[in-house]
């Protein structure tokens, strides 16, 4: 079984499921940022990069991101790397 990934690479990308599918993630954190916690927690292929995380604190400094929340999100990067490297080594 295949997992949907949901990655963002930077706050103006957009949603692509959910109750704010075509809203960006900037626009998502102006009108409910739980939504974007319960995201890393609930939705499997949901993916935010080290840049993403990075505009995060810049721009949105009063978020608080949670250890549980910092710990989903470096599991779910580690897991995309590994496979993405197991697609490459397949292809070669």
């Amino acid at each position: 079984m295949t997992t949907t990934l949901y990655l963002f690479d930077h706050i103006s990308d957009k949603f692509t499921f959910g109750k704010y599918c075509g809203y960006t993630l900037s626009d998502v954190l102006d009108k409910n940022e739980e939504y974007v916690d319960w995201c890393m927690m609930n939705v499997e292929g949901f993916v935010l990069t080290d840049e993403v995380m990075d505009e995060f604190k810049k721009i949105y400094p009063d978020f608080i991101i949670s250890s549980a929340f910092l710990l989903k999100q470096t599991l779910k990067l580690q897991m995309m790397k590994r496979r993405m490297s197991m697609m490459m080594s397949g292809m070669a």
